[in-house]
Formats: structure tokens, sequence, C-alpha cells
């Protein structure tokens, strides 16, 4: 199926804190594994929030994905699972199949500004908000082990599962995983 992301996507990448959770949730034949997000940083156990609009012949529409970066045990590749994902259009997991969306009215877009504005909440209230001044990110390279191979070997965390989670690759063309603007939260 071809896939076709939308500008702008963005990630929001966390440590980690609770090791042992996450590797409860990771599906079987994966563990959970130390990796950089930029080229320069310090590896360490990420969990990953992706917000991106995408089509493809099946869908399209927003999509916010839950994952934990894992490593496959029989291939060594980086591995994004998802752990779980809302959505304002159709999905598929192999646990719930074809399913309606679970976040309809939820909306990325951005503006003449270069402003992205991010508003998704699902059925369940789980929701995140927040605005992004593209013009204050500062051009990082990311780690091309995790963006280019990690992408290769994707799979679905146990709660989207009946126990079997069966890989499948995503190809993008290297140069979009070259560099990113990196931005850093207020606190």
């Amino acid at each position: 199926m071809g896939f076709v992301v939308e500008p702008y996507s963005y990630f929001l990448c966390y440590e980690i804190k609770d090791i042992e959770q996450a590797k409860y949730i990771l599906p079987e034949g994966y563990k959970i594994l130390k990796t950089k997000i930029f080229e320069d940083t310090e590896p360490g156990y990420y969990g990953i929030i992706g917000c991106f609009n995408a089509h493809t012949s099946e869908f399209w529409g927003l999509r916010i994905e839950f994952y934990i970066i894992a490593e496959d045990t029989k291939t060594g590749m980086i591995s994004w699972i998802i752990i779980d994902y809302d959505t304002n259009t159709i999905t598929y997991d192999p646990k719930n199949g074809l399913s309606d969306p679970n976040a309809t009215g939820s909306i990325m877009t951005t503006d003449y500004k270069g402003i992205i504005y991010c508003d998704i909440k699902n059925e369940s209230e789980r929701m995140l908000e927040f605005e992004s001044d593209i013009s204050t990110g500062e051009m990082t390279l990311l780690d091309q082990r995790l963006w280019i191979e990690g992408n290769l070997s994707v799979a679905y965390g146990k709660y989207k599962t009946n126990g079997d989670s069966e890989k499948f690759s995503l190809t993008f063309n290297p140069l979009e995983f070259k560099e990113t603007l990196e931005f850093h939260l207020e606190t």
C-alpha cells in the first residue's frame, strides 16, 4: 500500500521512566533498546508520540501513534512498536481489524506564519493539544539507524494484537530522515 505523509509531521520524544512496564507491553520477540534520537545525543530508552497526516489507498487523515523503541531479537533490527494510536479516519490493527475513527473532529495543520496546531482528543478523553512555531526550531542531524532502519521493522504492541505481532515495513527516501527541526520544551 502506498503511504504518503503530508508536511508537517511532529515527533515528541521522551525518555521512558518505567522500564519494566515498557518491557511488559512489548510483543513477544522484542526487547527494549537504548537508542539515539539525534546523531550527537546519548542513547536512552525512548518512547515517541508521532503526529502526522497521511493518506493511502485505504485511508486519509490524522494519526497519533504511541511507540516504544525496541529491538527485534531475531533480526537485531531497531523496531518501532506501536503501543496505541488515535485517529480521525478508519484504521486497522491485528486485534481489532478494520475500525472506525476514535478521535473524530481532531486536527493537525499549519498556518501561513509557520505555526503547527495539533488538537486531538479521542473518545475516552485522552488528548494532546499543542502549538509549535517552526521558525524557532534548529536543524539537527537525526540518528539514521533509528529513523531509517527502525521504519523497516514496525510492529504492534501487546494490547493491539492477539498474541502475534507480525511486523511490516515503511520505506522512505533516506534524505527525509537526514535532519529535522529540533525544538526544546519550555519548562
